[in-house]
């Protein structure tokens, strides 16, 4: 047996306000007709909730605007199943631009791991005029090395910071030991 990984998103305009006593200007009807009996099955069929009114209960705000109607609607939407809602961070409705407001949804990644802490140079080694001086012949000799126009200037550059951070760091370790 195989089972499902990762999250369920659907995103999309369902032309439906699943909610329409909230998510309409206009006179809401409460019977949507059979053209959106699929999309209330898929609802109904997986546990799937909407971010937004999940984050904003009592809120009203919109997606779509219809000049004909000369009403809002909400009809587009972020949905999750319901028990991934605690990797919801934010979900919000952006200012409208044509006819249509943009929507932004953030969660958290399982895969997400914090950085460990930045390596920092202890000022302390160059005070060290014996280090200050072995720190000038490793940089003398990698760009003796390395300066030879087959490595593009810029990648020379930021690849010599990390010869510099990997000496100070071995310089470290020796003086810790």
């Amino acid at each position: 047996m195989r089972f499902t990984e990762g999250i369920l998103i659907v995103r999309g305009n369902l032309s439906l306000a699943l909610y329409p006593e909230q998510d309409n200007t206009s006179h809401p009807t409460t019977n949507p007709d059979n053209r959106y009996a699929k999309t209330l099955q898929l609802l109904h069929h997986h546990p799937l909730t909407d971010c937004w009114i999940a984050q904003n209960p009592t809120t009203r705000d919109y997606t779509f605007y219809s000049l004909t109607h000369v009403s809002y609607s909400r009809l587009d939407y972020f949905l999750v199943p319901h028990y991934n809602l605690t990797l919801l961070i934010e979900s919000d409705i952006l200012p409208m631009t044509w006819s249509d407001c943009p929507l932004h949804l953030r969660l958290r990644s399982h895969l997400f791991r914090p950085r460990q802490t930045s390596w920092l140079l202890k000022e302390s080694i160059l005070s060290n005029s014996t280090l200050v001086e072995t720190t000038r012949k490793t940089l003398h000799d990698y760009f003796t090395t390395n300066e030879t126009g087959d490595m593009k200037p810029l990648t020379c550059w930021e690849t010599h910071k990390v010869v510099v951070q990997g000496h100070f760091i071995a310089i470290c370790s020796t003086r810790k030991k």
